[in-house]
């Protein structure tokens, strides 16, 4: 309900945009976009705000795809008691799990504008982990930009944090 509502603002108004570009970017450069199964639990952490933003932007994807009356029948679908698994399968025909590929592809094909920043990127490389992130110290310790789409290297502990862009 989070995500239609977050939806319903900025179609009523784009100015009632969280915009959080930025932050969408860095989680899926990192591979941390909340899973469909997550999103509700995401409510009730740090990552509240961004939760609110994704939620939007999936039912914009679905609503998009299908149109808006399978975001009632689904609604509907919770109230009856099923699960997230039974409603997606009995309104959408698939997956939480297929939903959650087509929503990467849905940012992946959405994020083509901002491809062009680069956004400085910090990690720790696992032989550095106890030297503080950003003052160099520690062994291992390293870090470099790493651009929009781009991955954090395997093994590396990466921080999904934007602390710097350049257009």
């Amino acid at each position: 309900t989070e995500g239609l509502a977050t939806w319903e603002e900025e179609e009523a108004n784009p100015a009632w945009s969280r915009n959080m570009r930025v932050d969408l970017l860095n989680a899926f450069a990192n591979d941390d976009l909340i899973p469909v199964r997550d999103l509700n639990r995401a409510f009730r952490t740090p990552r509240i705000l961004f939760a609110y933003y994704e939620g939007g932007l999936l039912c914009r994807m679905l609503i998009d795809d299908v149109g808006f009356s399978p975001m009632i029948r689904l609604l509907l679908a919770f109230d009856r008691g099923l699960d997230l698994d039974q409603a997606f399968q009995e309104v959408l025909g698939t997956t939480p799990e297929e939903v959650d590929r087509r929503f990467h592809a849905f940012i992946e094909e959405r994020s083509f504008r901002l491809r062009r920043t680069q956004f400085a990127q910090r990690w720790l490389t696992p032989q550095g982990q106890n030297g503080p992130l950003g003052t160099g110290g520690g062994p291992g310790a390293r870090h470099r930009v790493l651009h929009a789409g781009e991955r954090v290297p395997a093994g590396a502990r990466g921080f999904p944090r934007q602390v710097g862009a350049v257009a």
